[in-house]
């Protein structure tokens, strides 16, 4: 017995040492899986990411941004004249109009800027007082929005979804994959329009503030003050941003103490420190507008001026737009033009259009829901199919399919995000509902204003359908049990 506990004590040690060595190779090899699986995972994103801007910015440099339509005349114009005088003018509403007329009678070519937010030209302007402005530095500003849009916003949206969501890494390819290549997202970076820069600044803000709401980062006075000041750069590209940004701020003192979880038990529990400094870093760049009109043209207002002509454009929207010489509207224009006072020209349209509705509050209901299918179920970039052939009909089932994914998606993940944040699921519901449903509803709705939501909503979206997919999975696996027993 004696000498079979001696055989024992003399081969375990052996044993042990053996199991040790096995269990250090085990953990070596689990590690360079995971080193391995890692680079992978980045490898795989940053060929999406790459491929994106390179989509982009071929699809940016084709054109040559000889001749603008549209909103990207004014953008291009007050620009220039910032690059090469300093002086932050627009055309003037005879000029936008085409209304000749009104210039013979003494009527200006250009006016100061007021139909439109100035962050947009200001970026312009930096661009043409170093590329000098023309078509090569057109191109130069589109393929600069495309290459930032490629790069952050997936990485941002990706953020976004590692905050909100504990889903399946293998869903931060699918987020990542459809931010970088979602095709109307790549299609609208040709049009010098504001949103190509909205959405950058809209994604970089709700990112932030969401961090601060789900307390992964503590509301330091410099974090709060930095997500005001971008909330008052995204004011200064898109006015109507203004009261999203201030719902962010209450959101602010009443989720930041708490984790992103409003007190049910009482809400009334409100913090007024953060929502302070936010405002306190917002209000300078709304303040900085109204001076602005109020020097130039003796009206002291925060906003833009063209919300009674959007509200009269919305109320012929039933009518042949016609601006032809003689025709209806050219000369209801005609007669509430105020030269060098479009304060005054959007009252008198306001006034018109309020009578119109007044008149016929049936047709202005239907341009209504008409604007609401054209922002939140129709695509930018959908062709018109009527008498083409099946391609266009393809490609715009493409794209609107996509749409209508995102906004399914949205709608899966509201109860999801509610459980995780009621601040959250606050803001972006209530910026949707605000500015989807409320404001283009009412006034210019088309499908590129969906536009700055689209990576915010994709990470979103995400959420939504990991969860119907995760429950599917499961549905699918209890009935093969089932089966099987």
């Amino acid at each position: 017995m004696d000498q079979q506990k001696q055989r024992i004590s003399v081969v375990a040690p052996r044993l042990n040492r053996g199991s040790f060595l096995i269990d250090t190779q085990l953990m070596i090899a689990d590690r360079t899986q995971k080193k391995w699986r890692s680079l992978r995972s980045h490898l795989v994103m940053a060929a999406l990411i790459l491929l994106g801007v390179a989509a982009r910015v071929a699809w940016v440099s084709i054109p040559a941004y000889n001749s603008l339509t549209g909103d990207s005349v004014a953008y291009d114009f007050a620009a220039a004249q910032l690059a090469h005088h300093g002086t932050l003018l627009q055309p003037s509403d005879a000029v936008m109009f085409d209304a000749p007329e009104l210039i013979a009678q003494g009527a200006p070519r250009a006016e100061p800027l007021h139909d439109w937010a100035p962050g947009y030209p200001l970026f312009l302007g930096v661009v043409y007082s170093v590329a000098g402005a023309g078509p090569d530095a057109r191109k130069l500003s589109a393929v600069l929005l495309a290459i930032m849009a490629g790069i952050l916003l997936p990485l941002l949206a990706l953020e976004l979804w590692r905050d909100l969501d504990s889903a399946p890494a293998a869903w931060r390819w699918v987020v990542v994959a459809a931010v970088a290549l979602w095709p109307s997202s790549i299609l609208i970076e040709r049009l010098m329009y504001s949103e190509n820069l909205t959405v950058l600044v809209f994604t970089v803000w709700t990112v932030m503030l969401a961090r601060l709401l789900l307390g992964i980062r503590s509301a330091t006075v410099g974090r709060l003050v930095c997500c005001g000041a971008t909330g008052g750069l995204l004011y200064l590209v898109r006015v109507e941003f203004a009261p999203i940004v201030v719902l962010g701020a209450i959101l602010c003192g009443l989720a930041c103490q708490t984790k992103g979880q409003i007190d049910a038990a009482a809400p009334h529990r409100f913090a007024l420190k953060a929502p302070a400094l936010v405002l306190a870093a917002f209000a300078p760049f709304v303040i900085g507008v109204s001076i602005w009109n109020g020097v130039q043209f003796g009206k002291i207002t925060p906003m833009t001026s063209v919300g009674g002509t959007n509200l009269w454009n919305a109320a012929i929207r039933s009518d042949a737009l016609d601006f032809s010489p003689g025709g209806k509207n050219r000369q209801v224009f005609l007669r509430s033009y105020v030269p060098g006072k479009p304060f005054e020209t959007d009252r008198n349209l306001r006034r018109i259009a309020l009578r119109i509705i007044q008149l016929d509050p049936l047709a202005y209901v239907g341009g209504v829901i008409a604007r609401w299918k054209a922002v939140n179920l129709e695509e930018y970039g959908e062709p018109a199919v009527r008498g083409k052939p099946w391609p266009y009909w393809v490609w715009r089932g493409v794209l609107r399919s996509c749409k209508i994914a995102l906004v399914i998606g949205c709608a899966l993940a509201l109860p999801l995000l509610w459980k995780r944040s009621r601040a959250i699921t606050i803001l972006l519901a209530g910026g949707y509902v605000y500015k989807c449903l409320g404001l283009h509803g009412l006034l210019n709705g088309q499908a590129r204003q969906f536009y700055p939501f689209y990576a915010v909503g994709l990470a979103v979206a995400a959420i939504g359908w990991s969860a119907a997919w995760n429950y599917l999975r499961s549905q699918w696996g209890e009935g093969r049990a089932e089966a099987a027993g």
